[in-house]
This record gives C-alpha cells, sequence and structure tokens, in this order.
C-alpha cells in the first residue's frame, strides 16, 4: 500500500469530510452578526453540553466498526455486522435522548443555558444527537465500502442541508439559537435516511450486533478518554462562565471555532488514515510499521507548515468571522492552534494501541492531558483571565501526546524516524516560545507574524526525511513545469 492512496485518500474522502463538518463555521459570519455575543455563547453552551450526551451515547461503535469489519470473512457476515452496529447505535441513542428530553421538560434537567428558551434550546439539542451520530456511523461505511463518490456527494448534500435548513430558519425567523438547532437536527435526520436507503443492500439490520462483547471489550476502555476529552474541549467554557462574563466565553468561543483551519488537516487524515491503516495490518503485515511511520512524517509536516500559516493570519482571521468586539480572540489562536497540532499527532501516535487493543492507553494519556490543563486553568485563571484556558489547553496536550507515545511505542513499536520527531519537536516548541513572548514583547509590524512563518517552514522540511525532501522537489519541479508548458 503506497502512500500516494494515503494521500489521495486524504483528499478525497478527508477533504469531503471537512466541508461536511465545517458548514458552520463558514456560517458564523452570519451567526455573530445576527444573534446577540450572549444568545451566540447560550448556543455554544448548549452544543457544549449536546457534545458530552454524545460521547455518553457514542460507544465509540465507529472505531469498533473499523477494527473488526475485515475479521469478519463472508460478505454476509459484513453486511449484518455493520447494519447491526448501525441499528443499535440508533435506537440506543433515541432512548437515552428522550429521556434526557423528559429531564429537562419536567425537572429542568441538563445543560440549560442562562438565555432565554434555554430549555427549548436543549432539548432540540439532545434530539439531535442520535442522527448526528448515526450519520457519522453512515459515513465511515462509505469509506470502508469504498464509495467515493457517493461518499463526495452526499457530503456536499449533507452540508448544503443542515447548513441552509439552519440559515433560512435563522433569518426568516424570530427563533435566533433555536433556529440554528433546529435546522441542524433536520439536516442529519435527511442525511441519516438517504444513506440508510443508498446502502440498503449493504447493510443487514439487527437490533444487536453478532460479537458485541468483543466490541465493547475494545470499546468501552476508549469511553472515559473521550469524556476526558469532552471535558479537556468544553469544560473550561462552563467553569470560566463562573468566573468570567459570557462576552469572554464568546470570544473563547470563536478563538476555538478558528481552529477549524486545523482541523481540516486533521480530520482529512483520519478519514484516510484510519480504514487503511488497518487495511495495511491485515493485507500487509510485514511492512505495516514503516507505512505507520512513513505517513506519520507527512502527517507532521502538514501540521506543522499549517498551524504556522494559522498563527500567522490569526488577525485577519478573526477579523473576517466577526465583528471588532471580538478581536480579543486572535491573541488566543496561536497557542489554541499549536496546541491542535500537537494532540492531532497524538491521533496518528496513537495506532500502536489500536492495533495492540490496548484501548485504555488512550484514556490514560486523556487523563494526564486533563489533569495538567485543570490544573493550570485553575491557578493560573485569576491573572490571566480567559488567556488562561489556553496556555492550559496547550500544557495539557503535551502531557498527553506524551502519554501516548509512551504508551503506544510498549503495545506495538514503529520505528519512527528520529530526526523527524526531534525536528517536530523543536519546531513546536519555537512557535510557543515565540508566541508567548509576543505578550510580553511588542514585535515590530510584521514580526511576529514572519517568525511563525518561518518557524513552520523550516519544521515542516526538516520533519520530511531526505527521501521525502527529494520526491517533493522533484514533484514541485514537474508541476512548475507543466504549469509553463500550459502558460505556452
Amino acid at each position: 500500500m503506497s502512500r500516494k492512496q494515503l494521500v489521495s485518500d486524504t483528499v478525497v474522502y478527508g477533504g469531503t469530510a471537512v466541508l461536511r463538518n465545517a458548514v458552520g463555521f463558514f456560517l458564523l459570519p452570519i451567526y455573530t452578526r445576527v444573534m446577540h455575543p450572549d444568545q451566540y455563547a447560550g448556543m455554544d453552551l448548549v452544543l457544549a453540553g449536546s457534545a458530552l450526551m454524545s460521547v455518553l451515547l457514542d460507544f465509540q461503535l465507529g472505531p469498533s466498526a473499523n477494527r473488526f469489519y475485515r475479521e469478519h470473512e463472508s460478505g454476509e457476515q459484513r453486511r449484518l455486522f455493520l447494519g447491526s452496529i448501525a441499528v443499535f447505535r440508533l435506537w440506543t441513542a433515541f432512548l437515552v435522548a428522550a429521556l434526557a428530553a423528559f429531564l429537562a421538560y419536567r425537572f429542568g434537567i441538563g445543560y440549560l443555558p442562562p438565555v432565554q428558551h434555554g430549555k427549548l434550546l436543549w432539548i432540540i439539542a439532545v434530539f439531535t444527537v442520535p442522527f448526528s451520530l448515526t450519520a457519522e456511523l453512515l459515513f465511515l461505511y462509505l469509506r470502508i465500502l469504498e464509495h467515493r463518490w457517493l461518499f463526495i456527494t452526499l457530503s456536499v448534500v449533507s452540508a448544503a442541508t443542515g447548513g441552509g435548513l439552519a440559515v433560512i430558519l435563522l433569518l426568516w425567523t424570530a427563533w435566533g439559537a433555536a433556529a440554528v438547532l433546529m435546522g441542524q437536527a433536520l439536516g442529519s435526520a435527511v442525511i441519516c435516511l438517504v444513506i440508510a436507503i443508498l446502502l440498503r443492500h449493504e447493510l443487514k439490520p439487527r437490533f444487536i450486533p453478532p460479537g458485541l462483547r468483543d466490541v465493547l471489550w475494545f470499546a468501552l476502555p476508549l469511553l472515559p478518554g473521550t469524556m476526558l476529552g469532552w471535558i479537556w474541549g468544553y469544560s473550561t467554557r462552563f467553569y470560566m462562565a463562573r468566573k468570567l462574563p459570557l462576552s469572554d466565553i464568546a470570544i473563547y468561543a470563536l478563538a476555538m471555532k478558528v481552529l477549524i483551519f486545523i482541523s481540516v488537516i486533521g480530520v482529512a487524515f483520519r478519514a484516510a488514515f484510519e480504514p487503511l491503516s488497518m487495511k495495511v495490518l491485515y493485507e500487509q503485515e510485514n511492512s505495516s510499521r514503516a507505512w505507520y511511520s512513513s505517513s506519520f512524517n507527512l502527517y507532521a509536516a502538514v501540521l506543522i507548515l499549517m498551524g504556522s500559516l494559522i498563527s500567522a493570519a490569526a488577525k485577519p482571521l478573526v477579523a473576517a468571522l466577526a465583528p471588532a468586539s471580538y478581536a480579543r480572540a486572535s491573541s488566543l489562536v496561536p497557542l489554541l492552534t499549536i496546541s491542535s497540532c500537537i494532540l492531532f499527532a497524538a491521533t496518528s501516535l496513537n495506532i500502536g494501541n489500536d492495533v495492540a487493543k490496548k484501548t485504555w492507553n488512550w484514556s490514560l494519556a486523556m487523563l494526564a492531558g486533563v489533569v495538567v490543563m485543570a490544573a493550570v486553568l485553575v491557578s493560573l485563571l485569576p491573572f490571566l483571565g480567559v488567556s488562561a484556558a489556553a496556555v492550559a489547553y496547550l500544557a495539557g496536550s503535551i502531557a498527553q501526546i506524551i502519554v501516548v507515545f509512551h504508551t503506544s511505542q510498549v503495545s506495538f513499536r514503529i520505528p519512527y524516524e528520529a530526526g523527524s520527531l526531534y525536528a517536530a519537536m523543536v519546531a513546536a516548541a519555537t512557535l510557543i516560545v515565540v508566541n508567548l513572548f509576543a505578550g510580553v514583547y511588542r514585535f515590530p509590524p510584521g514580526g511576529l507574524e514572519s517568525a511563525d512563518l518561518a518557524t513552520g517552514t523550516v519544521g515542516a522540511w526538516y520533519i520530511l526525511t531526505p527521501r521525502d525532501r527529494v520526491l517533493l522537489v522533484s514533484s514541485g519541479r514537474r508541476l512548475v513545469g507543466a504549469v509553463r508548458s500550459v502558460a505556452r
């Protein structure tokens, strides 16, 4: 299995997956201008609460389906496995969503934000969860079954449907955040129905999946890690909401939204890498370790380069996404971006734990990250305000990747290039120091941005192996030659 297929699948599956998941980001200029900052912050808190519910109901069935699909030998067994996993996800999620909605309506229990119609926002959000979880699982099936064009088409349809309905309801009604959430819920329901109909001949539904015990034995150790991931990504907002005004929470939420640009790389790579990594393991076991190593070099180089670009462009990005009242978000973006690069690198390094089925190691790494993050946040919040969240996020990501790398190498040793790892660490450390220094030293105009770009470019170059650099230069020359020939 060549890396050409990884790159091709990253562009095809990853690019369209990013489009599907990033539609909300591209609608931010509308949301932040139509809704009051307090209302936008309330919607963000509701989405944070529903994200926790998604974590609890997910059971990590997607990774389990990817891990065990090829262990079923016949086509009939595979159809039964995929169909029953999807049905199991849908009915269990609906059952819990109905209970959560009842508790919110009858007793006011749930993540009810301190805004008008907060209870309604929460009820809409919880009924979105079963559809959104099932839709993500069905999109994974399209990747596993290698339906490229169907995946692309339905990703575009999903983005257009969910985003279009949210904007139409927001602009044509006075429902505010409720309109956005309702549009997202309807969009997820429609796409679930469409994919289920198109895959009806490749899925054989049952209420209980075969081999459920093995699936849960693999998946449930990941559940603490995913819950800790929610704490990582969202609990800072709830904690800060008790200490800081809602306007600061809105600024932090917007800064986190800018991370969509680094998530483009992470989501795109994972969309291609996860199915291919298991295919390589079963079809080319002897060369799988070398493939994992070389794939990581490419991924890390792109991450560090993209991270430097986003850090350098933080101010114009924030200005384009929101009014001037959100300008402070640009100061948070660089550290959050570097942290996100580290976290995405950790998911790739975790392949050793996935192969060895030691999924509890991921939860252990998440625990280490959350403990460090919480300690830093509580300690620094009185002094740094909302900036403490960015510093805490960075500290936690460093703790997490250290634990992931150690446990993964112990479980399934992969011969990573030492020079590439050192280059990645030096580049990340330089970006961190430069952007922390910017808080106490005023750089000349364009100085900080130039330093970020130079660090990312040099770091990405040295993360690549000498062979990769030669291939990159030759590919660039061929591209320049092709452009010149077309120009003539």
